[in-house]
């Protein structure tokens, strides 16, 4: 069997057929493309999926668990006042030394005898002229006054005792203090909000009490918070202060005066059964 391919001639159209038929039909270029989007739709698609990517990422990092509002209880304020410090009484001045007791007065010297001074010679003695008796009458005797008795010498007064010096006078006694009122009223005629219970405590559960001292400024306001009974946590603590801080405040009166102050105040931090 012959194996050679037979070459057929494809007669092509003839050239006495005139395409008529076809000049009556309006030609179109054609322009789409199958199957496929143009440039701006793609941009819209991709813009549209990178936000909707982006939006859930970022629901998923900011969403927490709905944690529920708590309140801490705030009891009743215990007050503290403290008065200022009266002044210390001034010490009585010291009492003068007494004065020295005065000289006694001088003794009155008594001659001393020189034995080495010579004495005078004694004057001689007159002999008495002898004269004739004469007829002696008899006179009565006359009287001699008796010469009055010598006044002794008045002996020296003694010195008069010297004056003692005056007592010194009692200090005198601090006035008494005025009445004080009150440093603080209660926490409801004042409208102080009670501490935000924090949040890492809620998530965590804990619960504790904080004791605070607080000094209460002339103006109401809180001059400086001290927690004197931690409750553990530092978070429970620091809400607690941060909260009292902007409290205001009665504050303590003496007299009609307002004066400084010292409050107590207890604050319980408890979860919701």
């Amino acid at each position: 069997m012959n194996d050679a391919v037979i070459m057929k001639a494809v007669p092509g159209p003839s050239p006495d057929i005139t395409p008529t038929a076809w000049r009556g039909i309006p030609f179109t270029a054609n322009t789409s493309r199958p199957g496929g989007l143009n440039k701006p739709q793609v941009m819209v698609l991709i813009a549209a999926s990178v936000l909707i990517h982006g939006v859930i990422w970022w629901t998923m990092q900011t969403a927490q668990p709905a944690v529920p509002e708590v309140a801490p209880q705030v009891p009743e304020m215990t007050i503290e006042l403290t008065s200022p410090t009266p002044p210390a009484p001034e010490p009585p001045p010291p009492e003068p030394p007494p004065p020295p007791p005065p000289p006694p007065p001088p003794e009155p010297e008594q001659p001393v005898e020189d034995p080495d001074a010579v004495e005078p010679p004694p004057k001689p003695i007159e002999k008495p002229k002898v004269e004739k008796p004469k007829p002696v009458k008899k006179v009565e005797p006359v009287k001699k006054p008796t010469p009055p008795a010598p006044t002794p010498a008045a002996a020296p007064s003694p010195p008069a005792p010297p004056t003692p010096a005056p007592a010194p006078a009692a200090p005198a006694a601090p006035p008494a203090p005025a009445k004080e009122s009150a440093a603080v009223s209660g926490l409801a005629s004042l409208g102080n909000p009670p501490p935000e219970y924090p949040g890492l405590a809620l998530r965590r559960s804990w619960e504790g009490r904080v004791i605070l001292r607080i000094k209460v400024l002339p103006n109401g306001r809180a001059g400086s918070v001290e927690v004197t009974k931690s409750s553990g946590k530092p978070a429970l603590d620091d809400a607690a202060v941060e909260a009292v801080r902007n409290w205001k405040f009665i504050p303590a009166k003496r007299g009609d005066t307002p004066i400084e102050g010292f409050a107590t105040q207890t604050i319980d931090f408890k979860l919701p059964e």
